[in-house]
């Protein structure tokens, strides 16, 4: 009875976390939801007793490119560059902490019509930067149950811009079941976050889910995204992925009417990936895919829009290297 009320327990948080995701994917956030970082939920804690006396250190160096997003008048390319240091360190048998910094610049490319926006004036859009500093901790309460709460910064801007112009931060706090051997992990809870035009503070709901079907399949979500992982073998991986990404940058001052506004970038990249690893401490990636939804937006710097445009779908391909010390 009590293996049995523990399963119900585990399901009836997997029904919510869902409830709680369809919510947050219909409030359409101005930014991807603050979350705690995957690792917290994925990386399970050393068994009773016992305690890892050195922390893992992870490196990720990824390049995305999009390829001919047809906005109407213009069309667009980008390149977007990302590099990432993971750190996770057991402080005990209960505490767990992981560390993330990821800084990022994106480079779009417009070609047709100069004017990207008909209702604003922007004629081009420059170098966009993104940074972001995370810290999260995992209590273990019980053996199947965990708390989890953190802190986020993170800096968006268009070269020219002030930096401090385009900082905000945020924190979240959830609660987490794992069946036996952490096959099966879920969690909810709630995040609070600035906003970067100063229109006050956004509160929403967050869930996470990792669940190992089998020894060769696993299901993550990430933010407003759902993985779908294959191990094929020791060495190959595949993927298919889908996640709502969403970015607004503090962009340059134009004057007149925008002043020193933001821009909001969301999009949809859907597709397959294939990750091989080449050495105990290496690992290489490829993805290849559409952008399937993908809107650009204009405020200015009163917090009023301006204008948007929307493209049809186009091809994306990606690369990546990860590596651990």
């Amino acid at each position: 009875m009590a293996g049995a009320a523990r399963e119900f327990a585990g399901l009836s948080l997997l029904a919510a976390a869902w409830l709680l995701a369809g919510e947050a994917a219909r409030a359409h956030p101005d930014d991807t939801p603050i979350e705690p970082p995957a690792s917290l939920m994925g990386d399970p804690h050393p068994p009773e007793g016992e305690t890892r006396r050195f922390p893992k250190v992870r490196w990720r160096i990824e390049q995305r490119f999009l390829l001919d997003a047809d906005f109407g008048a213009s069309e667009s390319s980008y390149a977007q560059t990302r590099a990432r240091m993971k750190v996770t360190a057991p402080l005990s048998e209960r505490v767990l902490l992981r560390f993330d910094l990821v800084g990022g610049t994106r480079l779009y490319d417009f070609g047709g019509e100069p004017e990207v926006f008909d209702g604003a004036p922007v004629n081009e859009i420059g170098p966009l930067y993104d940074t972001s500093l995370r810290l999260g901790a995992r209590y273990r309460l019980l053996p199947r149950w965990s708390l989890f709460a953190g802190g986020v910064a993170t800096a968006r801007w268009e070269d020219g811009a002030q930096l401090g112009d385009g900082a905000k931060g945020g924190g979240f706090a959830a609660v987490g079941y794992a069946t036996e051997g952490e096959r099966f992990s879920v969690g909810v809870g709630a995040r609070v976050s600035s906003r970067i035009d100063g229109s006050g503070v956004r509160v929403g709901p967050i869930a996470l889910l990792d669940w190992r079907v089998t020894d060769w399949l696993r299901i993550k979500t990430a933010g407003l995204g759902l993985s779908l992982q294959s191990e094929v073998s020791e060495t190959l991986e595949l993927l298919l992925s889908g996640r709502l990404e969403s970015r607004r940058f503090r962009i340059e001052d134009r004057g007149g009417a925008i002043g020193a506004g933001t821009l909001r970038d969301r999009q949809l990249p859907v597709g397959f990936g294939v990750r091989w690893l080449a050495h105990p401490r290496v690992k290489l990636g490829a993805d290849v895919g559409a952008v399937v939804y993908h809107e650009l937006q204009v405020q200015d710097d009163d917090g009023d829009e301006l204008d948007r445009v929307t493209a049809d779908p186009a091809p994306f391909f990606g690369l990546r290297v990860d590596f651990k010390l």
